[in-house]
Parts: structure tokens; C-alpha cells; sequence
């Protein structure tokens, strides 16, 4: 995926209740536009911001910030699945 080139200092939050009381940031540039409609649309509270300094995670692969950690998935969709049935089981 293309990176952005420049300082980003803007973000887009999407707000909805959050479930699992994490703070959860995903990179605009790591997601297509589907994504983030899907994301955004979800029920789970995802911070959208246009740079999260993981520009090498960020080219190769989806992935999330949770609480400050980086997770990597096959998509962002099962990576939100996943965050969502780790909350059921707490």
C-alpha cells in the first residue's frame, strides 16, 4: 500500500460504544476505503488517525493498535472479530 509522505496532524475519530474498553487506533493508510466504512460502521470504538509511525507494519500487513500494542492479522475484519471474542471470554 502507498505511504503517506508529510506530517499528518489531523485525526478522524469514529466513535461508538465501546465493548471492550480498549482504545483501539487503526493507520488510514493501512486500510481501504471499504475497511474503513466497515470499521467505522462496526461496534467497536476505533480511533482512525492518519499515522501511527508503524510504517513498515503499516506496508506489509492489517493491523491495529490496542492499548499501545500492535497486532497484525489477515484483515481488519478478523482482527476486530478476534478483539471481540477475547472480550466475551473476559
Amino acid at each position: 500500500m502507498p505511504q503517506s509522505e508529510g506530517n499528518h496532524s489531523g485525526c478522524n475519530t469514529t466513535s461508538h460504544p465501546n465493548q471492550t474498553d480498549r482504545l483501539i487506533e487503526c493507520c488510514l493508510d493501512n486500510v481501504t476505503v471499504d475497511e474503513h466504512r466497515e470499521l467505522a460502521a462496526s461496534d467497536t470504538d476505533v480511533e482512525m488517525q492518519y499515522c501511527l509511525q508503524q510504517c513498515g507494519i503499516c506496508y506489509a500487513t492489517p493491523f491495529l493498535v490496542v492499548d499501545g500494542d500492535v497486532i497484525q492479522g489477515v484483515s481488519h475484519r478478523a482482527l476486530i472479530d478476534s478483539l471481540q471474542e477475547d472480550s466475551a471470554h473476559e
